[in-house]
């Protein structure tokens, strides 16, 4: 559980959103599809992970509450 509401950018929102529709899409595909260098969203993706934004892989687990999205 998150104790207190995350701040993302729409950067982070668009990972997100890529990550949730192609959940098992690497870091380098999304990078791709974004027009972001790699290093870039391997970074942010990381940082969602231990912000504890992304929460799971197989079944893709974005905590909603986190982020202001409930």
């Amino acid at each position: 559980d998150v104790p207190h509401r995350i701040s993302i950018d729409a950067l982070d929102r668009t990972i997100l959103e890529a990550m949730a529709t192609h959940f098992l899409t690497s870091a380098r595909e999304v990078a791709l599809r974004l027009g972001r260098p790699t290093t870039t969203i391997q970074g942010r993706i990381r940082r969602l992970e231990e912000l504890g934004v992304i929460a799971g892989y197989w079944n893709p687990v974005i905590n909603q509450r986190a982020v202001g999205y409930l």
